[in-house]
């Protein structure tokens, strides 16, 4: 038997994420909690660098599309924002500050960061897969 989503189920997780996420976190280690996704070694967290974002899921930092294997969510390149704490960059964070809530995380390439330097992150999709 064949199965099948609408592409506006498979949008509705992507938009959870593209609506709420308002700030992007550079993190030394996978944050599994909000904390830990936005606060530094010093407070239990793993936040080196932060950068706002605008939610909405046809926002500048948001694009829907198709992808090979069913829709994706491209969060944008953030480029030249601060670095708040000096350590190794190895994960991406997506986060609701008003909600207090860790939304996505995606692993990066390994980076020393500096505290007062700059950081650069990469365009990255999210991709939802049609059921199989």
């Amino acid at each position: 038997m064949a199965k099948y989503l609408h592409d506006d189920v498979l949008d509705a997780l992507l938009l959870t994420v593209a609506d709420y996420a308002d700030r992007l976190t550079v993190c030394s280690s996978q944050p599994t909690t909000f904390v830990e996704a936005t606060s530094g070694s010093g407070s239990g967290g793993y936040m080196l660098a932060y950068v706002g974002l605008t939610p909405s899921g046809g926002g500048p930092d948001y694009t829907l599309s198709d992808s090979a294997s069913g829709r994706q969510c491209q969060v944008t390149s953030q480029a030249q924002f601060s670095v708040v704490y000096s350590g190794t960059a190895t994960h991406v964070a997506l986060v609701d500050l008003s909600a207090q809530k860790l939304l996505a995380v995606t692993t990066c390439t390994s980076q020393a960061l500096t505290a007062t330097g700059l950081v650069t992150t990469p365009a990255w999709n999210m991709v939802v897969n049609d059921p199989t």
